[in-house]
């Protein structure tokens, strides 16, 4: 009887626990989609103000967002690359891992270059856009592996550092 009773507060411990991780899981899925619908939303516009803060030809750089779009970026904070050509790209980072990793949002005002894919590792489809950056920025728009590819201008992405020699440019 000792060891039935054991049984049943175990099980009774364990099915709350359970759908605990269930549905934290699902308002994790749930959160996440809603800021890649915003980021995607919002995209243009975070666009139109980095092309206001005049980033030099050929060059990234880190952007705190003003109020009104801060809620977007996970940190309130986005990175932009001005390419040498006049392509204006931003990265929208939906999840930060520990280290450099993420997942998140390329926008970019013109559609990216043959030049700028390739293929990893794996077979995956990789992002490498060229451009002289500074070390605190030299691994945002190199080496994302493509998610969901939405058009020519609008990718969802994943960087992680084991990714990081993954590029191989298509011929």
């Amino acid at each position: 009887m000792k060891h039935f009773l054991t049984r049943i507060l175990i099980f009774l411990l364990i099915i709350p626990l359970w759908l605990v991780i269930i549905l934290s899981d699902l308002f994790k899925k749930a959160w996440y989609s809603y800021r890649r619908y915003l980021a995607i939303k919002k995209a243009p516009k975070i666009l139109d103000w980095i092309k206001t803060q005049n980033l030099p030809l050929d060059t990234a750089d880190g952007f705190e967002l003003p109020y009104y779009l801060s809620r977007i970026d996970v940190l309130g904070f986005v990175e932009a690359l001005h390419t040498f050509n006049d392509c204006y790209c931003i990265i929208i980072k939906l999840q930060v891992g520990l280290r450099t990793d993420f997942q998140g949002i390329l926008y970019c005002n013109s559609p990216l270059s043959s030049q700028d894919f390739g293929k990893g590792y794996d077979d995956c489809d990789c992002i490498h856009i060229p451009g002289r950056y500074s070390s605190e920025y030299r691994y945002s728009f190199k080496n994302l592996v493509i998610i969901k590819r939405y058009n020519n201008h609008l990718f969802e992405v994943n960087y992680h550092p084991f990714n990081s020699e993954c590029y191989h440019p298509i011929n």
